[in-house]
Order: structure tokens, then sequence, then C-alpha cells
């Protein structure tokens, strides 16, 4: 239908997002082997989940446990547009490495609504742009933790596993394959550490996260390859980029030239 788009990585066969603009549409009373976490950026939608009437303003993030019936319908005809994300429970069991799906209400309040709606965006952006499965995993993961943070024990447990063995081999795998498309399950079985925590402890020991540090491995081979004067194109896939463009914006975001420019620089 006009107006709605899906976007999928075959990397990351459990999860999907998708965006409805311009387009307005009730939807009867379904549900999904998902769970479904949503944003309405525009308009309000009266929903129907388990029995209840739900009145959902924009901006509000509403969430929809699998195989949970709901219907929804937007109360202008024009003006509705919203964001979902549909998350595989095999993946929140590979996340938590427990087979007891977790809770979440339906709706959620203050803060935390605000801070999940920014993860929300987040998410459905990396899938659109096709950002690295490590990049978007962790999205994923931190919009996960915030939905169900339990307070200072699971940081306890966070720091007693964030040990420098463990920051090492990840930063050696890295080193050995930032040219490919690495995953946070190809993380998680070269440490042992689970996904739900490996993102976060590398952050907490190295100041950025996975996929940054990759990127900028793969910026360091660029800028050794791109002073043999080799076509940036080449240089660009080789180096793990999607494309040049791709490789282009995250080399001037660090470089703080385009790498064009910085190939014309004597060497």
């Amino acid at each position: 239908m006009a107006g709605i788009r899906y976007f999928r990585d075959a990397s990351l066969p459990l999860l999907e997002a998708k965006k409805c603009e311009a387009y307005a549409i009730s939807y009867k009373k379904h549900f999904h082997e998902e769970l479904s976490i949503g944003i309405i950026d525009k308009g309000t939608s009266k929903v129907w989940c388990d029995g209840k009437n739900l009145q959902v303003e924009a901006g509000s993030v509403i969430c929809f446990p699998p195989y949970m019936p709901h219907a929804c319908s937007p109360e202008s005809d024009y003006n509705w547009t919203y964001k979902m994300l549909f998350i595989h429970p095999k993946w929140i069991h590979s996340v938590f490495r427990d087979d007891t799906l977790p809770e979440f209400p339906f709706l959620f309040q203050n803060q935390t609504n605000k801070i999940l709606a920014d993860g929300v965006n987040q998410c459905v952006s990396a899938m659109e742009f096709m950002m690295s499965p490590m990049r978007t995993e962790a999205c994923f993961i931190d919009m996960i933790r915030t939905m169900t943070f339990k307070g200072e024990d699971s940081m306890k447990h966070e720091r007693h596993a964030a040990e420098p063995k463990h920051l090492e081999r990840i930063k050696a795998y890295l080193h050995e394959h930032f040219k490919e498309r690495i995953t946070l399950d190809d993380l998680e079985r070269e440490t042992g550490v689970s996904k739900f925590h490996l993102s976060h402890l590398f952050k907490r020991g190295s100041s950025l996260p996975p996929h940054t540090y990759q990127n900028l491995l793969r910026i360091n081979f660029a800028k050794k390859e791109l002073s043999r004067s080799r076509p940036i194109a080449d240089i660009a896939l080789e180096a793990g980029f999607c494309d040049q463009s791709h490789m282009t914006k995250v080399f001037a975001h660090t470089v703080g030239l385009s790498p064009q420019k910085y190939a014309s620089l004597k060497m």
C-alpha cells in the first residue's frame, strides 16, 4: 500500500521495521507473533488491546506482546503517521538467555516514554538505512534495556562481567575482521558474554561502541590505501563499507576531509 514501507536486514532475520506515512488505515483485531513496539509521530489513535480501550497521542510509545489481539483506528483519516518495530521472541530469548519473555506495559510514561521514543526512532533509522548489523542490534538492545531496567543490581552484574580479557578479545576480533559484516552474535561466540551486556560493557571499557570502533579501523585502513592513489570506490568496498558514499560520509566526520581531498594531499 502507498505510504507503508518495511525494512529488513538479512543478517538480522528476527528484526523488522515499518513506517507508515501519508496513509491512514484502520486495523481490525489482529496479532503478531513478534513483540511489537510502535510510536505515533502525528495524530491520535484509538487502540483496543486485551479488552482495554486506550487513547494514544502523538509521541507515545505503545507495546503489544506476541499473540496479543489488538486493533488500531486513527481519529483522523489524513493526519496519522507512525513507526513500528517487530522483534521475534527468539531474539529476545537469545539476548536475555532466558525462556521467559519479560513483561512490558502497553504504554510507557514520562521520561521512560521519551527515552524509548528516541530508541524506536534510532532502531527504525538503523533498519531503513542498512546500518551495520552490530550497530542496528545495539540500538535494539539499548531500547530493550530501557524497557527492562532493574536498577543497581543489574549494573553490578554488568560490572562484574566487564573483565579486561573480554574487552581485549573483542578488540582483537575487530582488528582481525573489521572488513567483514560483524554481528553481536559473532562477538558473543568469541567472548561468551551475552550480547545484551556485551555492547554496553565494551563502551564502558573503551568509551566507544563496537560498531564505531570497527568503523575507525576501516577509516585508518582507507587512509593508508588512499595514499597509494587507488580508486576510492575500490577502497570503500575492500574496507567493508556499503559503497563509496557511505565511506565518504564516515570519513569526512572522522578525518575532517572527504576521501578525495585527503587523497590529493601531498604525502
